[in-house]
Formats: C-alpha cells, structure tokens, sequence
C-alpha cells in the first residue's frame, strides 16, 4: 500500500509516463516496474507479507496482480479522508498510527485465513525459494491444483512463482551485502542452475542484468531487497 503526501509520482512504460494514484494498493508484481519521483518526496509505505493483504480485502488476490489500484477501487469509502488525515498528522509516528487504525478496522470486518498456505508461504520464504512444489502439496496435504487455486486466491500468484520471486530478492540481499562480479558462483550459492540461468531470472524480474544492477544502484533498492 503506498500513500503520495507530497508530490506524485510518475509510472514510465514503453517511453511514456503517468501519474500514480494519490493513495493505491500494488499487487504482485512478476516483472520489473519503472517509477520517477518529481518534486516533494513525502511517501509512506506498508509492505504485505505473500498473502498478508488477503484479510483485509474481500477478493481474490489474483485480481490485483500486475495491477496498481486506487484505494478507493477497493475499499471505497472507507478510504477517504485517510490522506487528508495523514497530511494533518505532526509526525511519522502519527501518521503510522493512522495507517494501523484504518487496516485494524478493515481487518476486523474480514477476518479470513488459510493456516495452510500461510505455512506454505512461510516454508517458501523460509527457504529462499529453494523448495519445490511437489513438496508443498504433499507438506500441506493438498494436490497440485488446490495449491495452485488457493495461492492464487491469497497469494495472487501460484507457489512456483513465489519461489522464484524468493530466490530472486535473496540474490538481491546477497549482492546488497557483498558486491561482485563472480556470477557463476552467486549462482550456486543462490540456487540457480549456472550463470546463464541467475542472469535470465534476473533480468525477467529487474529488467536488467546482475551487473547493471549493482552498478546502478541507489540506496532506495535497499528497500525492496529481502
């Protein structure tokens, strides 16, 4: 969930630019998403653990993947206003207070779970993402296609893609932690099957190499890593 105090920002794609919603969710995302700040940076951010969002929305999480709503499209009037009152707010600390009230009373009128996929998921981050799925249906007593059906619904993507997104950010923590230039070997330590397969996974989900990644990275990267 990203909330714009100050200016918006700017979503590009394919040589063109858009404003962000004021207030959106994102959903999963499976390829990479370029973003340009311009003038006053004032932003706050919640991040949903795989299929944290999930008691707090009355859809399928499968509905949101690939996509960046207004709040307003998903939680309609219960949503309005929560700008206004974190503009007026004097501090971090009261504005995050906003934020927790808002999802506690959202949270209190769905109230679901899935105690299975939320051990599988905690098995996959738990891992990295080195785990395979034949081994989640079997650990979670459920077959292939049920897991698949109820990732989907909670997760918004199926396990499988959960595991490469897993190995991928920990390839990220990796590199944040040690910069090199020895891919073959990040590679194994990562779980990839050799170089070739770390770079293609790579540029799938960052849309450029390991490489160019480290060497342009800027300490907002270290947000989104791990």
């Amino acid at each position: 969930m990203i909330l714009h105090i100050g200016d918006l920002f700017r979503r590009v794609e394919e040589g063109t630019s858009a404003p962000q919603p004021r207030a959106f969710l994102v959903g999963q995302m499976t390829g990479p998403l370029s973003i340009q700040a311009e003038g006053a940076v004032d932003v706050l951010g919640v991040r949903f653990k795989p299929g944290g969002l999930a008691p707090f929305v009355r859809l399928s999480l499968d509905e949101l993947t690939g996509r960046a709503p207004a709040l307003e499209e998903i939680w309609g009037d219960e949503s309005r206003g929560l700008i206004e009152r974190m503009a007026a707010c004097g501090s971090d600390s009261d504005r995050i207070a906003q934020v927790e009230l808002h999802l506690a009373l959202l949270f209190e009128c769905a109230g679901r779970t899935d105690r299975p996929i939320e051990a599988m998921t905690a098995a996959i981050l738990a891992a990295s993402g080195r785990v395979r799925v034949a081994w989640l249906a079997e650990a979670s007593g459920l077959s292939a296609r049920q897991l698949e059906r109820r990732f989907l619904a909670r997760v918004g993507i199926g396990p499988k893609m959960l595991c490469r997104i897993a190995r991928f950010q920990s390839t990220l923590a990796a590199l944040s932690a040690r910069p090199r230039d020895d891919w073959a070997s990040l590679a194994v330590d990562c779980g990839y099957f050799d170089q070739s397969h770390l770079i293609g996974e790579f540029k799938a989900f960052s849309g450029m190499t390991p490489a160019s990644w480290s060497a342009q990275r800027h300490p907002l990267s270290d947000l989104f890593t791990g």
